[in-house]
């Protein structure tokens, strides 16, 4: 009857310990994004913020002529930057045998986790993570506008490999 209890407690105080909102302090908000890091890695989401705005502004103009309601919530994106691929895989992904190619993640939450661009690991250069970052950004607009179709995600992340291979 103990060990039960201690099973559950262990996994259920296990759920609170590495949630991301405790695990990385908030750093800043901007227009459309909130962004978590590090002190060591604040230049860095800076940048990141930078390029997310930047995008946000060409999607929206972009697709001016369409109900933007449709992509664009109110509800601001929250950006979990992870020091490195180690800690992202150990504490985001809770799979330290994850590849190291896996260095992002967007939620169909408004989230988008990922490795800063001052580590970003031996398969991925800054520039991979910048464009990274914007990938992330379509997958959450496109999977608020064609939630339905969440294989067009599927078809971007091709288009992106694809052309990066090029």
């Amino acid at each position: 009857m103990f060990k039960k209890f201690l099973v559950t407690l262990l996994v259920f105080s296990s759920q609170f310990l590495f949630a991301e909102e405790n695990f990385l302090p908030f750093y800043k908000e901007t227009t459309h994004f909130q962004a978590f890091c590090f002190e060591e890695d604040k230049e860095t989401t800076d940048e990141i913020l930078q390029v997310l705005e930047a995008f946000w502004n060409n999607w929206e103009n972009d697709f001016s002529t369409i109900n933007s309601n449709y992509f664009f919530s109110d509800e601001k994106i929250s950006v979990f930057i992870y020091p490195n691929v180690e800690t992202f895989h150990q504490f985001f992904l809770k799979n330290t045998f994850a590849p190291n190619w896996m260095i992002g993640w967007e939620g169909s939450d408004n989230q988008i986790s990922m490795v800063s661009a001052n580590n970003p690991g031996p398969e991925h250069t800054k520039e991979s993570i910048l464009n990274l970052c914007k990938v992330c950004l379509s997958h959450i607009f496109l999977q608020n506008y064609y939630y339905q179709y969440n294989h067009l995600c599927d078809y971007l992340d091709i288009f992106e490999d694809y052309s990066r291979r090029t």
